[in-house]
């Protein structure tokens, strides 16, 4: 035992003994992965061989696998040796030995205690030994107790390296109480690095109550201490419908309101101005020109409007052109990015909530998003990221024309125009029912569908020439043009990010050219990754074919026709390839 002791005080893992000295080792140390070396069929023959030789009467005393051994190696090889088998447990090999004695035996076979105890006797012993097979066996045992051991102390390492990440404590608890993971926070708001057992205790006794409920408990406040109150959320642990546990989140109170500020600032500092009009939508493609067209109509009315198209075509610009063009432009213009925000902050941010209506919930209550609207334009981007929640809230507003704030009973009138845009199929989605009908049906009063880029390419030079210029003034450079071959590039990518994607991309091409030229092969570079590979080819080609010109120019001093004669081409040919390709 001492030795098994130095051997855990030095890093070992797996403790590998055999028969009573792995019993004693298992119960002295429970929480050390021990392996026993068992005694194999080889082992035991070797030992009945040797008790055959022997002179008198032989006892085999042993557990109750060894006698077994014993009585399948006579019935094996048929022989009749006499023996007494005495069944014994590890610890009571004495008496074992002591029944020997008195039916007469001369010779004692056992593990090694009953060797000793029968030499102190003045009795001959064989010990049964563990061969070479089955200490290979338990060693390869071992090894594969230890390879799984250190993939659990893997995981749980990056457990305790994920749960000490976040910003808020984490308590876990079995089913019987027992603590099964805690992180840094939680110690910290428990108190318990300065002897806050009792807080914990505390805490772990309303789990446990909690866990029959089989449901999950939020926004309970409990107190830590004299002067914290946090908010714990408690979440039973459910396996094949059995609660084999609790999760506890542990967050200050002060922190919570912290965060909810920050939020309301954030949407405060988006402003309630709208920024743009019309003037700012230009292109000059036909299918884009009718949407403007459309736009203009409806924004005339005070109807709700829902704006379609793919992320980066501009929906907000609409948005806030269509109200600086309504009689409303002189009212607020409220923006709301419906999938920002949580579910819980972004409903009480367009609602607004009543004094007390939940812990945490300052004086005097909030005034929504909707009533801040009122005399003006609340644009609610991204809707189809809504919760059902806001959605039978919102659905309300637009048929009432009334809010009513969370924990109050009192509905308040708001004057409003509601512009909501998202880039996914709401129709497709009310089919999956995800998306309320009705609710669809109250958006789609009036709608607009901004086309992709891609569907309007001729406006794709006045785009770069545009963001040229205002990445320009942004980095204090002189990129002053795009080559035709780089334009022609530009052109002819789909852009699935649209504008926004483009813009960045163009942003990119300024800052890499400096105060040269923005060439095909920029473009390709920058494009790299995203071409399809009948364009990548394309570039390839187009790019090598512009050094070849580049070339011959470069030998005739720029001039065309003797460039055209070095290459072989005709001048019209030259030309056309130093042309981007049209649409």
């Amino acid at each position: 035992m001492a030795i098994a002791r130095e051997a855990v005080a030095r890093g070992s893992k797996v403790l590998v003994s055999r028969s009573l000295t792995h019993r004693m080792i298992t119960d002295a140390l429970p929480d050390i992965a021990g392996v026993e070396i068992r005694f194999s069929g080889y082992d035991i023959l070797r030992a009945y061989l040797q008790a055959v030789g022997s002179k008198g009467r032989t006892a085999i005393v042993g557990a109750q696998d060894v006698i077994d051994g014993f009585c399948s190696i006579e019935n094996i090889l048929g022989l009749d040796y006499e023996t007494i088998k005495i069944t014994v447990d590890d610890y009571r090999y004495g008496d074992g030995i002591s029944q020997a004695l008195q039916q007469g035996a001369t010779c004692i076979v056992g593990h090694q205690a009953v060797i000793e105890e029968a030499d102190r006797r003045g009795i001959q012993g064989i010990m049964v030994q563990s061969g070479r097979e089955s200490v290979k066996l338990a060693m390869s045992s071992a090894q594969a107790v230890l390879d799984k051991l250190r993939l659990r102390e893997t995981n749980t390492r990056q457990i305790d390296t994920i749960i000490n990440a976040v910003d808020y404590g984490i308590l876990a608890i079995d089913s019987t109480g027992e603590v099964t993971a805690i992180n840094s926070e939680a110690r910290r708001l428990l108190h318990m690095d300065g002897g806050g057992k009792e807080l914990k205790t505390a805490l772990i006794g309303k789990m446990l109550k909690s866990i029959d409920s089989h449901e999950k408990q939020t926004g309970m406040v409990e107190r830590v201490g004299a002067n914290t109150e946090v908010v714990v959320n408690y979440l039973p642990i459910i396996i094949n419908g059995v609660v084999g546990g609790m999760v506890a989140t542990l967050q200050e109170l002060e922190q919570l309101q912290a965060i909810e500020k920050k939020t309301r600032q954030e949407l405060v500092s988006r402003g309630r101005v709208a920024k743009r009009k019309f003037s700012d939508i230009q292109s000059k493609a036909p299918g884009m020109l009718r949407v403007i067209a459309d736009a203009k109509r409806l924004a005339n009315y005070d109807a709700t409007l829902l704006i379609l198209g793919e992320t980066g075509v501009g929906k907000e610009y609409f948005a806030h052109a269509i109200h600086n063009a309504n009689r409303r432009k002189h009212g607020p213009f409220v923006t709301v990015n419906c999938a920002s925000l949580p579910e819980n902050i972004l409903e009480s941010e367009l609602f607004g909530y009543a004094e007390g209506a939940f812990t945490g919930a300052k004086r005097g209550g909030k005034v929504g998003l909707f009533e801040q609207a009122h005399g003006g334009t609340i644009f609610l981007d991204e809707i189809g990221e809504m919760s059902e929640q806001c959605q039978v809230r919102l659905l309300r507003v637009l048929q009432e024309h009334e809010v009513y704030r969370l924990g109050d009973d009192r509905n308040i009138p708001v004057d409003i125009r509601v512009i909501a845009a998202t880039n996914r199929d709401l129709w497709g989605m009310v089919q999956e029912r995800k998306f309320r009908e009705d609710l669809y049906y109250r958006l789609e009063v009036l709608t607009i569908e901004v086309p992709p880029l891609r569907e309007r390419r001729v406006d794709i030079e006045m785009f770069v020439r545009q963001f040229i210029n205002q990445y320009n003034q942004q980095y204090h450079t002189s990129v002053s043009e795009v080559s035709p071959q780089g334009l022609d590039l530009l052109v002819q990518y789909d852009w699935p990010g649209n504008i926004r994607e483009l813009q960045n991309v163009v942003g990119r091409l300024v800052a890499l050219a400096g105060d040269a030229e923005i060439t095909a092969d920029d473009v390709c570079r920058s494009l790299k990754n995203r071409l399809t590979e009948p364009m990548a080819t394309e570039c390839s080609l187009r790019t090598a074919e512009l050094d070849v010109i580049r070339e011959a120019l470069k030998k005739t001093g720029g001039n065309k026709r003797k460039a055209a004669e070095i290459l072989g081409i005709g001048r019209a040919t030259l030309w056309r390839k130093l042309k981007p390709k049209e649409d």
